[in-house]
């Protein structure tokens, strides 16, 4: 066992930022999902103004709101790989802490 007061420290600086990082994909989610519906509420006012077939108009939604699931799913998977790390992070500090209160109590000895 050993000191593990600096790793501690350098671990909750680390988990600061990545509270930060979460913080900041959760603001970039809520803004793509309002950008969605202005997608789909663009698309539901363009479907008369278009001059296509309704399959041709058809297919240009789908590939529209295709890539829209898309970017959304990625950014929602980076969402809990960031809050993934954060528990795993969480976890070990709690171990190091357990071993750094184990070795400081030896030195009370």
């Amino acid at each position: 066992m050993s000191c593990r007061c600096r790793d501690i420290s350098k671990a909750n600086r680390d988990i600061d930022k990545l509270y930060k990082a979460s913080a900041d994909i959760s603001d970039a989610i809520r803004s793509y999902r309002t950008m969605i519906e202005y997608h789909n509420d663009f698309l539901k006012k363009q479907t008369e103004s278009f001059y296509l077939e309704d399959h041709e108009f058809s297919e240009i939604k789908i590939m529209v709101m295709q890539r829209d699931e898309d970017i959304e799913g990625k950014l929602e998977g980076y969402h809990s790989k960031l809050r993934n790390e954060i528990e795993a992070l969480h976890r070990e500090i709690s171990s190091m802490e357990r071993e750094d209160d184990d070795h400081h109590s030896d030195d009370d000895d």
